[in-house]
């Protein structure tokens, strides 16, 4: 379920991007858009846990590709996260033939805290290279 300006839905949609969670061990919480092509995400906390989580799992649809989408999730509460150490996020494609596998997300990835709120952040970009996927 996403919280999209105070409004609960399964789905998170803007004119060009979809974000969904509604699979199983998908785990995306809110989208939040901070300019074009650049979104926070929160994650739902791992069950038994005393609210942080290990891992993400979300899928985006996009209309129109060869764009550069960057994704921050904001909500990490633990600073021992192997991002830190340089794991890639990994990402997939269902519609490109040579993207059917997951595959570590190419170019920068940052792994930081954020003073202000005192969590860690992923911050890393995609390039979506096909439209409508």
């Amino acid at each position: 379920m996403f919280n999209a300006g105070g409004k609960t839905t399964e789905h998170y949609q803007e004119q060009n991007i979809m974000f969904s969670s509604d699979f199983e061990s998908g785990n995306l919480e809110i989208v939040s858009r901070k300019k074009q092509n650049d979104y926070d995400l929160y994650m739902k906390p791992d069950t038994n846990t005393k609210n942080h989580f290990q891992w993400f799992y979300f899928k985006t649809n996009i209309k129109r590709a060869r764009k550069s989408v960057k994704f921050t999730i904001k909500n990490f509460i633990k600073v021992t996260m192997l991002y830190s150490k340089g794991l890639k996020p990994y990402c997939r494609s269902l519609k490109n033939p040579d993207f059917h596998e997951f595959r570590q997300v190419e170019g920068d990835v940052r792994f930081y805290e954020d003073t202000d709120t005192g969590y860690y952040c992923l911050e890393f970009s995609h390039i979506f290279e096909l439209d409508d996927d």
